[in-house]
């Protein structure tokens, strides 16, 4: 039989080669603004239950939502999560209406104590995506011939995480987190009359320190309860950026490269789980995200504040049973959030629900969690583009005894 580490090692190796051939995570027209989709960065359980986990506290998930989470686990334990996804977007603006699939690699981490009540997290996840690709045609008394847009890319983040619990109940820990990626924008404009060609290429390269500071308290409210209560500050970060810009009629260009300033917004969370029986959990987040004070292009107030709320259960049946389907964990989730990109002065809702299993391995704490979400953008202004998407996620969290020496192997 094969060692389980040497198992969980190639699959380490066989992630990060697949995530260098990632295929692009959306097809949003709207990702053309700001920094694009961001990503909602909830693991496991988390993601099936609306995204909610700021309070969520589990020795068996990774969860770097709240890094304080991260001491809950025991000395003898080391997890390893990714996570892959697939989804379809629907797009309607008035009569015409498409559909376009595609897929990502959500995330990769592991997670490992350093000593009694101090762990630490590594790992590797998207901040934002960008992707789109549209056309239309051009008639007018100028000119006449077919105007077309695309983009791609989007920013990455890689995390390292600590957590110490200083005193009974209480937890704090950070990330750091190095934000890196590029993001591309084209538009090229064809003119039939003159058989001349305009084409616009614009290019953000940027990279960052970004920091994530979390608390947790628990509290064992009766021999069957418990409740955790979760809080969340990332400040303000700057981006080292370089933006460069080229212009170019049929076979002359012009290349200008300039180092505008660009921010990512404070955000700010709170969150609360509540533990019933070892057999249900409720869970609900809300965070604000500031990204009216960040600059973008050098300029403020072009990006909206964020609202995010989020709420969720998770139900297992009977973890004392024999039977397999009474240790199956069944998860519902639901989310609302205001979105961050100012787009011709209107706003953008964002509405979501979400359903999921946990699976237990035969161990009963490895799991493979699979979870279905369906999410909706609306526009203030109704002759905007509608969005829809329907997301199927499968993630993988290994729950091994690295640090214990087995008698019997």
């Amino acid at each position: 039989m094969l060692n389980r580490k040497l198992i969980s090692i190639c699959i380490i190796v066989l992630t990060l080669v697949t995530t260098t051939t990632a295929q692009t995570a959306t097809d949003s027209p709207y990702s053309r603004y700001g920094y694009g989709q961001l990503s909602n960065n909830s693991f496991g359980a988390a993601n099936s239950m609306g995204g909610a986990s700021i309070g969520m506290r589990r020795d068996n998930q990774i969860n770097p939502s709240n890094p304080a989470s991260y001491s809950v686990i025991d000395s003898t334990t080391f997890l390893f999560d990714f996570a892959i996804s697939a989804q379809n977007g629907y797009f309607s603006e008035g009569t015409s209406k498409e559909t376009k699939p595609n897929g990502n690699i959500e995330h990769m981490a592991i997670q490992f104590p350093i000593t009694k009540g101090m762990g630490a997290s590594v790992g590797v996840m998207p901040y934002s995506f960008v992707g789109y690709q549209f056309g239309s045609d051009i008639s007018n008394s100028n000119l006449t011939g077919v105007s077309q847009y695309n983009g791609d890319g989007g920013f990455s983040q890689a995390f390292l995480g600590l957590a110490i619990s200083p005193i009974s109940n209480l937890s704090i820990g950070a990330n750091v987190n190095y934000i890196f990626g590029n993001i591309n924008h084209n538009s090229t404009i064809s003119n039939s009359n003159d058989g001349y060609t305009i084409t616009r290429l614009n290019q953000i390269h940027g990279r960052g320190l970004k920091l994530d500071f979390g608390a947790q308290w628990t509290k064992k409210i009766s021999q069957e309860q418990n409740i955790c209560f979760g809080l969340t500050y990332t400040p303000k970060t700057k981006l080292k950026t370089t933006s460069k810009s080229i212009y170019a009629i049929s076979s002359t260009a012009d290349t200008t490269t300039t180092y505008e300033s660009y921010e990512l917004a404070a955000s700010y969370g709170a969150g609360l789980s509540w533990q019933l029986n070892k057999k249900w959990t409720f869970a609900a987040d809300g965070v604000y995200q500031k990204w009216s004070d960040a600059l973008y292009y050098s300029k403020k107030d072009t990006l909206n504040n964020r609202i995010k709320l989020a709420a969720g259960f998770e139900f297992t049946p009977n973890l004392n049973s024999r039977r397999y389907i009474d240790h199956v964990k069944y998860r519902f989730g639901a989310n609302f959030s205001t979105n961050y990109l100012n787009i011709r002065n209107q706003k953008l809702s964002e509405y979501g629900v979400g359903f999921g299993l946990g699976l237990p391995f035969k161990s009963n704490k490895s799991l493979l969690n699979l979870s279905v979400d369906y999410s909706k953008v609306t526009p203030e202004y109704t002759q905007f583009i509608k969005e829809s998407y329907l997301k199927f996620t499968l993630s993988l969290t290994f729950n091994e005894y690295w640090f214990f020496k087995r008698k019997i192997d």
